[in-house]
């Protein structure tokens, strides 16, 4: 489940420069060594007009530190740096980068404070991680509403960096922390990742991995490629890791992970390896075989590797994989065996009698270009659904269903909009946090006609709404299976494969791309109760798989 930024849950009231505020005071004892490095801003998601990102080196390392503010100024275009404030204090012994948010019901202070005394960073909440610039192509939250946005028990985040290895610096008036620590925590929990290629640093929406495999092969072709790795390289990535899966992977808890340093023990020396394809098969033991669940895998292999060796390809392989994708490969062949000649892999509608079948492959919001254009049913979810809907009115149907067996999940905008065709009552959303320790609720509503009206009933609520759901069911489509239930729809078909959680993309010290089952855990309403949906959500209607794609029984168990 790719969750993007979705809806400005604020806006900015007070509009400050990002300038520091000089003092003296004492300063780390280390040497310095600069490089102004090359940026280059590959997302067409967001204009980046910085060229370079200044980098430092301390005494004789090769990990690479970056200055703080320099760093958020770097991303202009991407935070909304313009309204940022930087302080740092002779006592404070700290740096503090603030703004002022009004939510329409309070004006607070949300900030994170670096403290290189004792290796902290703080995020006050996450408001700060909302303050992105929306998406100069595609509007993800388009003919959506949020209102009676509440959140609970929310506590200050406080990342240890000192626990993981890693330290932060004053020096010559500059806040130096990491670049690899920078780049998570600031760049990937907003799906936008900064790599280094042995030459300059190349920021992507998302990761390579939703690049084609050539264009997958040009960006991982640099001066990195088969160079020898250094033991310092090697620790600081095994470092990283242990940070990563401490503050980031959401389901330590369904695992029965209590340590992520023994959890990794076993693993511990092939991440040491200065053998790149040592390193490569430990991490796919790892995050495929061991834990075992599907959002988790590997994106892209490190650059230090064959660049055109690509990572996907043998994710799938069921003679080494997980059990969790042995399951879902098998249902996979066995649906796809079974809509031969009905499906081609796409978007499609059927009809029998007073029913009509939907099938949706993925959850995609097209681009705004895209949206505009006379086929925009062909690359957006929505529009596909009001596509089939009205072509097929005034046909006598009585019963829809929306086909998700195939559909292994997608944007959760695209979702949201979907969810509006079902009934006019608001989408309850709901997740928990366990970065933060909080839970968030908020209620949706679709403006379905597309009129400007999020309060007039649009809604096709004239139908009786089903879902056909399948082990392969995944992610947002799961998500979508307990959303929709809520709203009144009937779940037919067999229990949905789960995957709670958002699919957060990282990017290693050695440049392997590994995505994760994030800290974000969606919550929905099952049996009249909140609860988390990792496990999946059973049907009302068992139905075979055999009898999945047979249109016209289908439409005699729904009359």
């Amino acid at each position: 489940m790719k969750i993007r930024r979705i809806l400005s849950l604020f806006m900015i009231s007070l509009l400050f420069s990002l300038s520091l505020t000089s003092c003296s005071r004492k300063e780390d004892k280390v040497s310095l060594k600069f490089e102004k490095t090359k940026f280059v801003n590959y997302s067409q998601d967001y204009e980046m007009p910085s060229e370079y990102i200044n980098t430092y080196f301390v005494d004789d390392s090769e990990i690479r530190y970056v200055d703080a503010t320099n760093f958020f100024k770097a991303l202009k275009g991407f935070y909304m740096t313009s309204y940022f404030r930087v302080s740092s204090t002779y006592f404070s012994k700290n740096l503090s980068i603030f703004c002022y948010v009004n939510t329409g019901e309070k004006i607070f202070k949300t900030s994170v404070t670096f403290d290189w005394t004792n290796d902290k960073i703080t995020v006050s909440d996450r408001y700060f991680f909302n303050l992105i610039n929306m998406s100069v192509q595609t509007d993800y939250s388009r003919l959506i509403s949020e209102k009676g946005a509440t959140t609970t028990n929310e506590d200050a985040l406080v990342f240890n960096l000192s626990d993981f290895g890693f330290n932060m610096y004053y020096k010559n008036g500059k806040c130096l922390v990491p670049f690899s620590i920078m780049n998570t925590i600031f760049c990937s929990n907003d799906y936008y990742n900064i790599y280094y290629d042995g030459e300059k640093y190349f920021g992507v929406t998302y990761d390579i991995s939703s690049y084609t495999k050539e264009n997958q092969i040009q960006l991982k072709t640099c001066s990195l490629n088969n160079k020898a790795q250094t033991q310092e390289l090697r620790e600081e990535t095994y470092n990283h890791l242990k940070f990563v899966l401490n503050y980031y992977y959401g389901l330590k808890d369904f695992k029965n992970i209590n340590s992520i340093e023994l959890e990794l023990e076993p693993y511990k020396e092939g991440i040491l390896s200065l053998d790149p394809e040592v390193n490569k098969q430990t991490y796919y033991s790892y995050f495929v075989n061991h834990l075992d669940e599907l959002h988790t895998r590997m994106g892209a292999y490190s650059f230090y590797y064959d660049p055109t060796v690509i990572a996907t390809q043998d994710n799938w392989d069921l003679e080494k994989t997980s059990p969790a994708r042995k399951k879902y490969k098998e249902v996979e062949e066995e649906l796809k065996s079974l809509s031969t000649g009905i499906y081609n892999d796409e978007n499609t509608y059927r009809v029998s009698g007073s029913t009509l079948v939907i099938y949706l492959k993925s959850f995609v919001t097209g681009t705004t270009e895209q949206i505009n254009s006379t086929d925009a049913y062909k690359y957006d979810t929505y529009e596909f659904v009001k596509y089939a809907l009205d072509n097929v009115s005034g046909q006598g149907i009585e019963n829809v269903v929306l086909d998700l067996s195939q559909n292994g999940g997608g944007n959760v905008g695209a979702l949201f909009r979907v969810l509006g065709f079902i009934s006019d009552d608001s989408i309850e959303y709901c997740s928990h946090d366990y970065l933060f320790n909080s839970t968030s609720s908020s209620l949706i509503d679709i403006d379905i006609d597309n009129d400007g009206n999020f309060e007039d009933l649009d809604a096709y609520s004239e139908y009786k709404w089903h879902v056909l759901s399948s082990y392969n069911t995944f992610s947002a489509a799961n998500s979508f299976v307990a959303m929709s239930k809520s709203l009144g729809a009937t779940i037919i078909g067999q229990k949905s494969g789960g995957g709670m959680c958002s699919v957060l993309p990282i990017i290693l010290p050695d440049q392997t791309t590994i995505e994760i089952s994030s800290q974000n855990a969606q919550m929905a309403v099952v049996d009249g109760e909140y609860d988390l949906i990792e496990g999946g959500i059973e049907p009302d209607i068992l139905i075979d798989y055999d009898k999945f794609y047979d249109i016209d029984y289908i439409n005699s168990i729904l009359v």
